[in-house]
């Protein structure tokens, strides 16, 4: 997992594998962190799986990412903390372990 970002993004591919419906959205690239534009399909609502709990999130798929990035948007919605100081992740009151 990787975060950092303002907003949630998967892959073009994860978002296939896993058969993820693209719906279109009015964004079609965001700047990253290096200044490289990354090109945005859609907005994809997908079911992650949290400690084998289903949990809702809708991401922007990118082709030119892998893996998937958890932004500030979707870690800063009700039920979800990123505690950066005390190294902790709760999403709707699981607390993950660190890595």
């Amino acid at each position: 997992m990787d975060t950092g970002s303002d907003v949630s993004l998967v892959s073009r591919k994860l978002a296939k594998k896993y058969k993820g419906k693209v719906e279109p959205c009015r964004l079609t690239s965001i700047s990253a962190c290096n200044g490289e534009r990354l090109i945005i399909d859609g907005l994809a609502r997908v079911m992650l799986n949290v400690e084998g709990k289903p949990v809702p999130a809708a991401m922007y798929v990118s082709p030119d990412i892998t893996g998937v990035i958890l932004g500030i948007d979707w870690l800063s919605q009700p039920g979800n903390l990123w505690d950066f100081g005390g190294r902790q992740i709760k999403i709707r009151g699981w607390q993950l372990d660190p890595a």
